[in-house]
């Protein structure tokens, strides 16, 4: 996917529904649309261009439960997820998927998980909230 990010911050927390399993330390998101491409001879030899289907994804890094364990797996699907703009709750983004990838954080010292990384695709659209609909609307522009 051609990265074109929205947003990067370092709030968030990842729920199974109502239900949180982990929070998110640092996160980006990133947008993206389909572009077919194909030959015209309208367009005196350049070639012309249509877009598809929008996609979302989302990278994150989140912390290990106490018991040094984390809930997340690749290819389980993730309700409502939450990435917040900033500390007050009120400016985020959220949305559903399916994680593509994890990958776990070790402490070199210790050897105990203390965390991990992963990648989710988005199903269907996200949604904004607070000043996150203001920062959606200047990068569209």
């Amino acid at each position: 996917m051609a990265n074109n990010t929205v947003a990067s911050g370092v709030n968030g927390k990842i729920t199974d529904g109502t239900d949180q399993i982990a929070d998110i330390t640092s996160w980006a998101l990133a947008r993206a649309a389909q572009v077919a491409t194909y030959q015209s001879s309208k367009a005196a030899g350049w070639r012309r261009a249509k877009a598809g289907g929008r996609q979302w994804e989302a990278t994150f890094d989140f912390k290990a439960e106490a018991d040094g364990n984390f809930h997340v797996r690749e290819g389980m699907y993730l309700t409502d997820v939450e990435f917040h703009l900033d500390a007050t709750e009120n400016n985020y983004y959220k949305g559903s998927g399916i994680v593509q990838d994890v990958s776990d954080t070790v402490d070199v010292d210790t050897g105990e998980v203390i965390g991990g990384s992963c990648t989710i695709i988005g199903d269907g659209a996200y949604t904004t909230f607070g000043t996150a609909v203001v920062s959606e609307l200047l990068s569209s522009s």
